[in-house]
């Protein structure tokens, strides 16, 4: 799992990398200019790595921010 996260984090499309609990053992945000890269960064990309088993992707429309919670403090 960690070689896969180094190895995803520094790909060019690569904007955050989650590790989660539950079915999903990462999140992977990239920002991609359109679908047919989508569709190579999914298909070509990620899919061709030895240790993805399946992928699921979904698409953000819309990313509305709560600018009124500050950041937590030490």
């Amino acid at each position: 799992m960690e070689g896969f996260r180094n190895w995803v984090s520094e790909l060019p499309d690569t904007l955050g990398v989650y590790v989660t609990t539950g079915t999903e053992d990462f999140i992977v945000h990239v920002a991609v200019p359109d679908k047919a890269s989508l569709y190579a960064f999914v298909i070509d990309t990620l899919t061709e790595h030895p240790e993805v088993a399946d992928v699921r992707t979904s698409i953000v429309y819309e990313h509305i921010r709560n600018h009124q919670i500050a950041p937590a403090t030490p």
